[in-house]
């Protein structure tokens, strides 16, 4: 009796294990929706306004500035900003993918 008993709760803890996974994967595309792309589309208009405000007397043309020059520079940065968030955007999505086995 005391190992039927012992042996019902080793295969309960167990597929509680099992049924787990399914539950962290959840969670873990929920946290993934809920904060991870809000925060990259924050970091994304964060860093094209600095971009912006340091470059802001080439872009009002003072002090001899070019504002080609000045607007050439705020779209490469905004293309690094872009290039950032997407590779961070497919390393998270390629852990997301990964499935856990116990």
């Amino acid at each position: 009796m005391k190992k039927k008993l012992l042996l019902s709760a080793i295969i309960g803890t167990f597929s509680n294990l099992v049924f787990a996974q399914t539950s962290a994967r959840s969670d873990i595309n929920t946290a993934i929706s809920n904060w991870i792309i809000p925060i990259l589309g924050f970091l994304f208009i964060v860093g094209t306004v600095i971009t912006i405000l340091h470059n802001m007397d080439g872009i009002r043309g003072k002090a001899g500035a070019d504002q080609k020059e000045a607007w050439f520079n705020v779209g490469q940065t905004v293309v690094y900003i872009l290039v950032g968030i997407s590779i961070i955007y497919f390393v998270v999505s390629k852990v997301t993918a990964i499935s856990f086995t116990v």
